[in-house]
């Protein structure tokens, strides 16, 4: 099937194919900047990304901690800063082309659970790769190439 890693998951929305990875997986605490890490996986994100044709909206999401340095005032910044550098590397990395991908911060406002415990506010902590308008078929093809 298709192995990603723990700290991924998939949904399908109205907007399309959701693939959330757990913000712990690609940064650490309060940083923008990718951990090496994380890039064995965004590589192979990439390589599912070329296989198709969909346009692909990366969204950044916080918890609703304040978070305040000189670098990220809010936020806003932070989770931009993040769904950026992540676009950045597809094109740069991954010679994904460009006009396929957006990049979305926002912030805490989109929540996927309250913010009242750890837990759920390290849920909301996120990345969303969003592969526009596909739908579940396309998780059933990536699995068959896969195998």
């Amino acid at each position: 099937g298709l192995k990603l890693e723990s700290g991924v998951g998939f949904s399908v929305t109205g907007r399309g194919l959701v693939m959330t990875v757990a913000d712990t997986v690609l940064f650490d605490l309060g940083v923008a900047e990718i951990s090496p890490e994380a890039f064995p996986l965004l590589s192979k994100i990439a390589s599912v990304i070329s296989k198709t044709s969909f346009p692909i909206r990366i969204e950044g999401h916080t918890d609703n901690l304040p978070i305040h340095t000189e670098e990220f005032p809010s936020n806003w910044e932070l989770s931009t800063a993040r769904a950026v550098n992540v676009l950045r590397y597809f094109v740069e990395k991954e010679k994904i082309p460009p006009e396929r991908l957006s990049a979305v911060g926002y912030g805490e406002f989109r929540p996927l659970f309250p913010n009242d415990t750890p837990e759920h506010r390290a849920r909301n902590r996120r990345v969303e790769i969003i592969f526009v308008g596909a739908g579940r078929d396309l998780i059933l093809g990536l699995q068959k190439n896969n195998e």
